[in-house]
């Protein structure tokens, strides 16, 4: 399966990778393809516009299947058109610490990843796969 990993763009972006969606990536069985897209970098460096079609473009030249969504209480909101942009045509994880503390916010999301979500990822993009 071809597996999109993405940090949305928050109001005040870290200056550091995506730690928890390195984990995801690197947890992942080989035979799976990951991709990464972390919207705070790609936000400062091409602004907004940019990077939503870069969103798009890596959705659609890839055949994205599964979308991982790191969602925190301040990236919610972008998080939301992160899902909206991938429904069509893939199947929407979230996980972090809003989905661990307050599952019932996410009302975008296929699945809900809670607490750790290393293991549980993999099982699931395994299951979907199968």
């Amino acid at each position: 399966m071809n597996v999109l990993l993405v940090q949305p763009h928050a109001t005040f972006p870290s200056r550091f990778a995506p730690l928890g969606l390195s984990y995801l990536a690197g947890n992942l069985d080989e035979k799976h393809n990951v991709f990464g897209l972390d919207m705070n970098f790609l936000g400062n460096v091409l602004g907004a516009q940019a990077t939503q079609q870069e969103l798009l473009r890596t959705l659609q030249e890839n055949e994205i299947d599964v979308v991982g969504i790191s969602v925190l209480e301040e990236t919610i909101d972008a998080a939301r058109e992160v899902a909206r942009a991938a429904r069509d045509n893939a199947t929407i994880v979230a996980g972090g610490y809003l989905p661990t503390l307050a599952p019932s916010a996410i009302d975008f999301a296929d699945f809900v990843i809670r607490g750790e979500g290393e293991r549980p990822f993999n099982a699931l993009v395994n299951a979907l796969d199968s």
